[in-house]
């Protein structure tokens, strides 16, 4: 796209200091004088213009800075060429034109490129020859077209999407502006809109821009790579997408497999959710059956441990009694108590007859027979090996939490594709909530 940089347009010093902000009222009032003295120079002074109204008609027609206008009018009469109705209508036709062109075409043509007598010209579409003050030029060729034929050609251009280049030689580069298609008689907003739109598209493909999906949103995004997809966001309707595919940005998946990511999403919510709540609820009755069975299989594993250790504790028990109340006879060892009377002990009854027991009959001291030795012999309990039953549809998904229950997220997990980090649990999911 053109600027309005400052190009100086001849080797002559011009009157006026444009970048003074200064001295701007004494400039413009020695401008007028010399424009109004070169101006007395013309073959013609009844024809001739006065520079500032020139000047006004050129700023109100092009919407260009004044400065501008009066460096090519005062270019103009440095080159003593009278402002009259040909250089009028040639000054309009160039303060269209880029200072840079401006520039390359005064340089280039001498002062007479204006003929006194309304030459006839060949417009360079239809081969015509029509008056000069009647044709438009848009190029350093000075290609000339008639009004209609111009107008024609650009709203082809326009219809068929394409730029508008100048349609007089195969060499000449030039493309016609915005601005130059109102000079011709485009007025269409619409048209117009399209047209910079063209050129905005032409700039942008050369610096590489991703268009933003948006409907009627025409903003460009430069993304930071060119080979990987990234995430870009316009800074208009702040939408975020893909900078390959340009599609809502996918985290965690490539570009081609996103069809088919959204295509498994579908086909979960159309049929696959329904199909695993029906077979994790035949699941959870298997397993709660199996489970029901574990759990009574543990519990009396856990109850014949509790009597073997309550066996144990009474064993103890019993054999601190005897330690202390019981001695061994000394021929067969067996346990002797004595109840009562003297120490005259008789193995298996009492020293003095009566109560018979199982004994050798050995007669001893108790003072003299060995004290008890206790002894408890422990069981031990088989460990339980009965396997805790698994249901198959459930997973551990480590410390994550469903972001809507914010619970830890046991069986399946659903990951958004358009999100960073949004996870649901199972439980959410069949409630709609993903």
């Amino acid at each position: 796209m053109h600027t309005n940089d400052s190009v100086p347009l001849s080797d002559t010093k011009s009157n006026v200091d444009m970048n003074n902000n200064n001295n701007n009222n004494n400039n413009n009032n020695e401008t007028k004088d010399s424009l109004e003295k070169k101006t007395s120079k013309g073959k013609h002074p009844s024809t001739l213009h006065d520079p500032d109204v020139v000047i006004s008609n050129l700023v109100d027609f092009s919407a260009k800075d004044r400065d501008v206008a009066v460096k090519l009018v005062e270019n103009f009469l440095q080159r003593e060429v009278p402002l009259d109705d040909q250089a009028y209508y040639k000054l309009h036709d160039l303060i269209l034109w880029d200072l840079d062109q401006i520039d390359n075409f005064l340089k280039h043509n001498k002062p007479a490129f204006i003929a006194r007598e309304n030459p006839k010209v060949q417009c360079n579409i239809c081969m015509d020859e029509v008056d000069i003050t009647e044709t438009y030029t848009v190029c350093d060729y000075l290609h000339r077209y008639c009004p209609e034929c111009i107008l024609g050609y650009a709203n082809a251009q326009i219809k068929d999407s394409k730029l508008i280049p100048c349609p007089g030689a195969a060499e000449c580069q030039k493309t016609i502006t915005t601005d130059e298609l109102k000079h011709i008689g485009i007025t269409d907003n619409k048209t117009l809109d399209t047209y910079e739109n063209l050129l905005l598209r032409v700039g942008f493909n050369l610096i590489k821009t991703v268009a933003c999906p948006t409907r009627d949103c025409r903003w460009e995004v430069i993304p930071s790579q060119d080979k990987d997809a990234e995430e870009c966001k316009c800074p208009k309707c702040h939408v975020a997408f893909c900078s390959k595919c340009r599609h809502a940005y996918h985290y965690r998946s490539k570009c081609s497999e996103v069809p088919q990511v959204e295509a498994n999403w579908v086909s979960w919510l159309n049929t696959g959710r329904q199909a695993y709540l029906t077979l994790k609820a035949r699941e959870d009755a298997q397993y709660q059956a199996q489970l029901d069975e574990f759990n009574k299989a543990k519990t009396a594993h856990q109850q014949e441990g509790q009597r073997l250790n309550k066996l144990l504790e009474e064993a103890k028990l019993d054999e601190q009694w005897r330690t202390v109340n019981c001695k061994l006879c000394p021929r067969c060892g067996r346990t002797i108590n004595k109840l009562s009377g003297c120490d005259a002990m008789k193995c298996g009854q009492d020293a003095h007859g009566g109560n018979v027991q199982n004994g050798c009959g050995h007669t001893f001291s108790w003072n003299a027979a060995a004290p008890y030795v206790p002894s408890v012999t422990e069981r031990q309990l088989a460990n339980f090996n009965v396997p805790q039953p698994r249901l198959s549809a459930k997973c551990d998904n480590g410390p994550s939490l469903c972001d809507v229950c914010l619970k830890p997220i046991k069986g399946l997990r659903f990951t958004c594709l358009n999100c960073p980090c949004h996870e649901v649990c199972e439980q959410c999911d069949a409630k709609g909530l993903s």
